[in-house]
């Protein structure tokens, strides 16, 4: 089929159909009336008295002991044909009978007569229901790796293990979830069908190992390992060796053999093959399911649908490993996932030497082995997780020591490129790194996880090839690594363009806002570490505030903000007030623009010098500052009600912090006017600053 829409149709039609076959066939089985039970291996009966031991089966032919072994939910664990075959003939006898309306049941409070009643949908046990929805699922794995169309001779023995897996457990759901009855023939006809899909599945397994992920063997030796199943059948059908061991077991055990030789010339092969490892770790990781569902058997009894049913687990990994694994990181997990499998089976493995060897109960030995796997196993595994493993583990401070010596490298001739290149190197040490030219809308992993390529915009794009040197794949992890590598070196570039070009607004407007951010946080810390100080610390804090302010107002930049100067000036002024109990009425009508350093400096001092007069011949406590801005100056006038017999030192002029007024004020362009005027018994002392501003 060419067409993608009929192999779709084709593969829900075959699926639907099939299934609908097997639940037919389950639904045809007789089923008993009043019902039977296995129980502590006795056959009971559901009476009146509740549920009784059946002694006996009497049909209108022949009387049939009620041997624990009728209810046997697969009759491969017998060790003959000759077994087989006799326990076949004895439910077909009883299931004659049931069909007859002859059969009846012994117990102790008499003879019981069968009635045989319709088996429904809600008859049919949960089971049966996992069993056979274990197989449809495993159908439609199968089916999966078809529909694309391609089909190699590895991905045709994968195909093949999908047909068998629904057949042998389909058949098994049937046999196995059977209330006693089943037709001779029926049954025949099932065990053989369950034994031909085993053949199937296991000649698939061979098949696909031997071609996947590389083809090892010629095509005809696969098309004859695909065949292999029909010799094997005959073998067991003519039933010329009694033994089932012979017959069934043997060439299980045979094409198991061939099929693990073929993973592990593959595991050898594939040493050089990142891709094939990876999609070799899912079917190793995988297959592990079908060991440890051996060793619980062995171990204690796990019913046959659950055994069934894990296949498909295994099976789904597998299809995941030809079709899929690329979409997943199992080398970052599947090393965890061994361990946690080596765990379990390291207390299955101990607890069944403990009760064996010493020859304790289960509930005893199954304390030693927890004790013993908890004081052993995991201290060893994490030491060997530590020492093996625990490097591969790279985190941000990991990529950012090793990307940013890259990044801000100053060597000359250096091009942004050349240390983009260098840092992407550092961080995924590849074997091949490179700029193409080529435009991508967006980074992506290409190749199945040997090649990344990241966008560079329109000019160009950078191809980076095997991660850590060849051993390992890109995963989506790596996507935003090399992402936030990229927008790091953007961000040298932007800070390094900036430096350089001092005077553009955004070098200016990021100065502004760490200046701002100082101020509010770092200052209002200061502030109330002062409050709460004692006053032998108190001079220390105020030299940080008043460092903390003269650092803010000190900028590579010619010119400053006039509403963050003022800011400034005003914070100043009401902490000096707070310290001396005095109110500051601080007012200000301030339009906008700018102030160069120098001026700013200069007002800045003859302010504090001026409200440092004032805090000393304060009459009332509080200090009136306006703050105004006229045309292309700025004024500024401190007020205060000064002392009535303090000598009139402005009258005279000669005070030193008066001079230093005026002399700052000249500096910086500007006039100092200073008065002290008496009016009554009211004295007021008034500074005017005046001073130009930066157009």
């Amino acid at each position: 089929m060419q067409s993608f829409s009929a192999r779709v149709s084709a593969a829900i039609l075959l699926v639907v159909s099939l299934t609908l076959c097997a639940v037919f066939i389950a639904l045809s089985l007789p089923l008993p009336e009043p019902s039977l039970r296995l129980h502590n291996d006795r056959i009971q009966l559901h009476t009146d008295d509740g549920w009784q031991e059946v002694t006996v089966f009497h049909t209108s032919a022949a009387a049939v002991l009620p041997s624990p072994q009728l209810m046997i939910d697969e009759p491969d664990v017998l060790p003959t044909h000759t077994e087989v075959n006799a326990l076949m003939a004895s439910i077909g006898q009883l299931t004659q009978g049931l069909q007859a309306g002859e059969l009846q049941a012994g117990t102790k409070v008499g003879m019981q007569p069968l009635t045989l009643t319709p088996r429904r949908f809600a008859d049919l046990p949960a089971g049966y229901w996992m069993q056979q929805i274990s197989a449809s699922l495993g159908l439609v794995i199968c089916l999966l790796v078809w529909l694309p169309g391609r089909i190699a001779l590895g991905r045709a023995g994968f195909i093949l293990t999908g047909f068998g897996y629904f057949l042998l457990t389909s058949a098994a759901a049937v046999y196995s979830t059977r209330e006693l009855f089943i037709g001779e023939s029926l049954f025949r006809v099932l065990h053989s069908g369950n034994l031909l899909g085993v053949e199937l599945f296991m000649a698939g397994m061979m098949v696909f190992l031997w071609n996947y992920p590389r083809i090892l063997i010629p095509r005809w030796l696969s098309l004859l390992l695909m065949l292999s199943p029909i010799p094997f059948m005959a073998f067991a059908l003519l039933q010329w060796v009694d033994e089932l061991a012979w017959t069934v077991y043997m060439p299980f055990t045979l094409m198991l053999a061939i099929a693990m030789a073929g993973l592990i010339t593959q595991w050898v092969r594939s040493r050089q093959d990142l891709q094939q490892r990876a999609a070799l770790r899912w079917i190793l990781l995988f297959m592990a399911s079908i060991t440890l569902s051996g060793v619980l058997k062995l171990y204690t009894e796990v019913p046959q649908a659950l055994m069934h049913s894990a296949f498909v687990v295994m099976y789904a990994g597998m299809m995941v490993a030809v079709m899929y694994h690329r979409l997943f990181d199992i080398d970052r997990w599947s090393r965890k996932l061994w361990s946690w499998f080596l765990g379990g089976l390291a207390v299955v493995l101990v607890d069944f030497s403990v009760a064996g060897l010493i020859g304790l109960s289960h509930q005893y030995s199954l304390a030693i082995a927890v004790a013993l796997v908890g004081w052993l196993w995991f201290p060893l595994r994490q030491r060997l997780w530590q020492r093996l493993f625990a490097h591969n583990d790279t985190g941000l401070q990991d990529w950012l020591a090793r990307s940013l010596p890259e990044l801000l490298t100053e060597d000359a001739g250096s091009t942004t490129d050349s240390r983009l290149l260098g840092a992407l190197r550092a961080v995924f040490r590849p074997l091949e790194i490179r700029v193409v030219p080529q435009s991508l809308q967006e980074h992506r992993i290409a190749r199945g996880g040997d090649l990344m390529q990241l966008a560079l915009g329109e000019r160009s794009s950078i191809e980076i090839v095997h991660p850590a040197e060849g051993r390992r794949l890109f995963r989506d992890n790596d996507l935003q690594v090399a992402g936030l590598v990229l927008s790091l070196d953007e961000l040298v570039y932007r800070s390094r363009a900036a430096h350089a070009e001092g005077r553009l607004a955004g070098t200016l407007e990021e100065r502004s806002r760490i200046r701002q951010d100082l101020h509010d946080d770092l200052g209002a810390k200061l502030l109330r570490l002062l409050h709460r100080s004692g006053a032998e610390n108190q001079p220390l804090v105020r030299e940080a505030i008043r460092d903390l302010r003269q650092l803010l107002n000190t900028s590579l930049a010619a010119t400053q903000d006039l509403h963050t100067v003022v800011r400034g000036w005003q914070d100043e002024a009401a902490e000096r007030c707070r310290d001396h109990d005095v109110v500051l009425d601080w007012s200000e009508d301030i339009g906008g623009g700018t102030l160069s350093e120098t001026r700013s400096r200069h007002l800045e001092m003859a302010l504090r010098e001026s409200l440092s007069n004032a805090l000393r011949h304060l009459q009332t406590p509080e200090i009136r500052v306006q703050c105004i801005q006229q045309g292309g100056s700025l004024s500024l006038q401190i007020e205060n009600d000064a002392q009535t017999e303090a000598e009139p030192v402005v009258a005279e002029g000669n005070g030193l912090g008066l001079d230093h007024i005026r002399q700052r004020l000249a500096l910086a362009g500007g006039t100092a006017d200073i008065t002290d005027r008496v009016a009554g018994e009211q004295r007021q002392w008034c500074v005017l600053l005046q001073l130009p501003l930066v157009n």
